[in-house]
């Protein structure tokens, strides 16, 4: 994060790790729920 900001998503450079931080409740968006569908699609899939 730069000066003042705070992360909100990481990935692992080297491992398949990766995590966001998203509180749908505090955001009064109608885009919410396309926001964790696009991260979602973005994982790989399941072995």
């Amino acid at each position: 994060a730069t000066s003042g900001h705070r992360i909100m998503a990481l990935r692992h450079k080297v491992h398949d790790i990766a995590g966001v931080q998203f509180h749908p409740e505090s955001f009064a968006t109608p885009y919410g729920v396309d926001i964790l569908k696009n991260w979602i699609s973005q994982l790989p899939a399941q072995k």
